[in-house]
């Protein structure tokens, strides 16, 4: 009786330690970088971004004041021709882009901001044809896409979730030969302004592969509504917003447009205004200005930051001329639309797809 008593001690024991060693070395490899929001690690595997970057805002509600919203793509942009100011306020801004990022999910990043007391003066939120496909739902299984308005919500079950995530081994092994002054500059940049790299060179790696287009069964969802909830919350809130489209690469704008996005653009158009770099053009059909077909490079982000931002109409003119495949769609590059002029850029565009279709 007392050997099995012992046994059963020691069975329990191991019970009790195991999970509590497991969940330990869980969280301190934390392959999301979730339990370390204040000093991320750069590894392998992406860090959480939109917990990390809300969270982080939050904690500090007085630093910023204008935000960049969207997915991935939208993180190419930098701050350098983003407005200084607004209505003689100083802009301070801080780019809060993340991987598959939907309007739904912008949406109440602004609403959690607002919450936590951080001043929100200016939204600029992008969309594009990869994005518009995704259902937000999904997102909230998904590890590297849990929300702050999650955590809120149930903290100890948004937490459960990366304490039982065992970490690759790839991932364990960088984490403990992790030399932080080897990534000074990318931990500055991303708690400065939200990004790890300024990087305004071209690519030089062209492989086939990286330049394909991402084939999705495109049964459009109703994301495109959510841009119109984010316009008429910031009118709401008193809140500047601007939207633009995030150009593709070639091979993935054709594909979209052959499978409705350019009539979703016409259904935005109606109900909110928009800058336009959806469209065939010098910049989208030539690989250099892309890391692959899915994300152009921050020299192109500054491109349009000039475009949407800039005063000087006759530098615009001439990046138009520049861009433009022939003269009569240049227009098309940077147009903001309207409901008054969506039906003739969509038009414009459809004939320019049929035009230069291969």
């Amino acid at each position: 009786m007392k050997k099995f008593l012992i046994k059963m001690i020691f069975v329990l024991l191991l019970l009790l330690v195991f999970p509590g060693s497991l969940f330990i070395f869980n969280s301190y490899v934390d392959t999301f970088n979730i339990f370390h929001w204040r000093n991320i690690r750069f590894t392998d595997a992406e860090p959480n971004k939109n917990f990390i970057k809300t969270k982080y805002v939050i904690s500090n509600p007085k630093k910023f004041n204008a935000f960049v919203l969207g997915s991935s793509r939208s993180g190419m942009l930098l701050p350098d021709c983003l407005p200084k100011t607004l209505n003689g306020k100083e802009l301070h801004w801080y780019n809060l882009a993340y991987s598959e990022g939907v309007p739904a999910e912008n949406l109440e990043t602004i609403k959690a901001l607002l919450n936590g007391k951080v001043d929100v003066s200016f939204v600029i939120v992008s969309f594009d044809c990869l994005m518009m496909h995704l259902n937000n739902e999904a997102h909230k299984t998904q590890l590297l896409r849990l929300s702050y308005p999650q955590y809120k919500k149930n903290p100890l079950g948004f937490y459960k979730n990366y304490f039982i995530n065992i970490p690759a081994k790839t991932i364990a092994s960088q984490v403990l030969h992790y030399k932080p002054e080897n990534h000074m500059i990318s931990t500055e940049i991303f708690y400065k302004y939200g990004v790890n790299s300024a990087d305004m060179g071209l690519s030089t790696e062209l492989d086939d592969e990286r330049y394909k287009p991402s084939i999705f069964e495109y049964t459009m969802t109703d994301s495109w509504k959510s841009l119109k909830e984010i316009c008429d919350f910031c009118k709401e809130k008193g809140i500047k917003i601007v939207l633009f489209t995030s150009p593709v690469y070639e091979s993935n704008y054709r594909y979209a447009a052959a499978h409705g996005y350019l009539d979703m653009l016409g259904k935005i158009g109606r109900q909110c205004e928009f800058y336009n770099f959806s469209g065939l053009n010098k910049i989208s059909t030539d690989r250099k200005y892309y890391f692959e077909a899915s994300h152009y490079r921050p020299v192109v982000g500054l491109m349009l930051e000039k475009m949407i931002f800039s005063d000087d109409e006759a530098e615009k003119e001439r990046t138009r001329r520049e861009v433009a495949l022939s003269e009569e769609y240049k227009e098309l590059f940077g147009i903001k639309v309207t409901p008054e002029n969506v039906d003739s850029v969509v038009e414009k565009l459809k004939k320019q797809f049929r035009e230069f279709d291969k």
